[in-house]
Formats: C-alpha cells, sequence, structure tokens
C-alpha cells in the first residue's frame, strides 16, 4: 500500500514540475501588444472620473456623458462620438456629438495629435491600450477595444 502511495505522490509532483515549466517557459500566451495607436477605443473617463460624467450641473438644468467612441483608422482618419444627456426643466433629451479630421505621430513616439475638421488640435498620449486626449473641457481617457 505505501509503494502505490508514493508511486501516486511522485507521479502528482512530476506532473505538477512538468506543468509548471510549461507555463513559465516565457511564451507568450496573449496576443502580441499593438505597436500602432489605430484601433477602436472606449471613453472611460473625463478628468480621472469614470462614466456617467456631469459636465455641468445648475439649478434645473444639466449636462452628462454616459459613453463614447473613438476610432483611429490606418488612413489617418479619426472619428470621436461623444454620448451625454442634457436636463432642462425635468425634461431629458440624448445627444451624439461628433467629431472627425486627421490624427498623426512619429514611429515610436506615444504623442498623437488628432486634427479635427473644425475646432481645436487634440493632443494626446497613447500607451499602447489607452488613449488620453486632452480636449478644450477635460483630459478624455479611452481604452482600446480588444
Amino acid at each position: 500500500m505505501w509503494g502505490a502511495s508514493r508511486r501516486l505522490f511522485s507521479l502528482v509532483a512530476a506532473a505538477a514540475i512538468a506543468m509548471l515549466a510549461a507555463c513559465s517557459a516565457g511564451g507568450s500566451t496573449g496576443p502580441a501588444a499593438p505597436t500602432t495607436p489605430d484601433g477602436n477605443y472606449t471613453l472611460t473617463s473625463i478628468a480621472g472620473k469614470s462614466l456617467p460624467y456631469t459636465m455641468y450641473a445648475d439649478t434645473g438644468y444639466s449636462v452628462v456623458v454616459t459613453g463614447g467612441t473613438l476610432s483611429l483608422a490606418t488612413s489617418r482618419h479619426f472619428d470621436i462620438a461623444t454620448t451625454s444627456t442634457e436636463t432642462f426643466a425635468g425634461a431629458t433629451t440624448p445627444y451624439v456629438d461628433r467629431t472627425s479630421g486627421n490624427w498623426t505621430t512619429t514611429n515610436g513616439s506615444p504623442t498623437v495629435t488628432l486634427t479635427p475638421a473644425l475646432g481645436a488640435v487634440m493632443p494626446a498620449v497613447w500607451n499602447g491600450t489607452k488613449l488620453s486626449v486632452t480636449q478644450p473641457d477635460g483630459v478624455y481617457l479611452y481604452t482600446r477595444v480588444p
């Protein structure tokens, strides 16, 4: 009986060591990290605060950002859609604001410049999974959609 238990223990220990070695072999198990910022992103926060974000509030009136997307095409065109609700005298109206234009970056640089067709240039910083865009009313943080 003792011999069978020892063999079983040895077999389990050998399997555990083999599994540990396979898992720590150094190979990547997930997709490769993106090397360029082009792709689709979802708005996750504004000025460090999660959504929904109250952009403006006063007696009987408010504007709340509820979501948004940003798309950087490989053709160097960008589209931003920001969804919000405006409440006035108890009536709430949804809105979608859109901005589009061109984007540029220098290879290897985390800096991205968004130049809308209308409006001010928006500087941004990309870290591989997130894009932080400085807009006139605050810093918008977008997270890459897998």
